[in-house]
């Protein structure tokens, strides 16, 4: 395990979808996605806003193109996986990190084990 850790209840993190905490001088935080966990450093890689303890949750608007060639936008099943950056809008998958309008740029991600009714932290 990394030395850069720290631990948080899961019950604090699903009350609200999402807690912050501080991992090697870091700003961190987690979401609850259903039963799962996954954590990033707050900081949007487009100019460092606080992208995950500000941002906007929203579900994944999409589309697909009818058959007679008409295309039908709808929101994806799944929730609010979409986390939108305060001071730009940049879009992040809440899922693995990746920008939605540049798949080369990613949310840090931190380490996240499920120790019993405790995550843990690392970086």
């Amino acid at each position: 395990m990394a030395t850069d850790s720290a631990r948080i209840r899961t019950e604090d993190v699903r009350r609200d979808g999402r807690a912050a905490l501080q991992v090697g001088g870091q700003r961190v935080v987690v979401f609850s996605l259903g039963g799962d966990f996954v954590a990033y450093v707050d900081a949007c890689p487009h100019l460092g806003g606080p992208v995950c303890s500000r941002g906007s949750l929203h579900p994944f608007y999409t589309a697909r193109v009818e058959e007679d060639g008409r295309v039908e936008p709808y929101f994806a099943e799944g929730g609010e996986r979409v986390l939108a950056c305060p001071w730009h809008g940049w879009e992040y998958d809440l899922r693995n990190g990746q920008c939605l309008a540049d798949g080369t740029k990613w949310l840090r991600a931190a380490t996240v084990v499920h120790d019993s009714d405790e995550l843990i932290i690392s970086l």
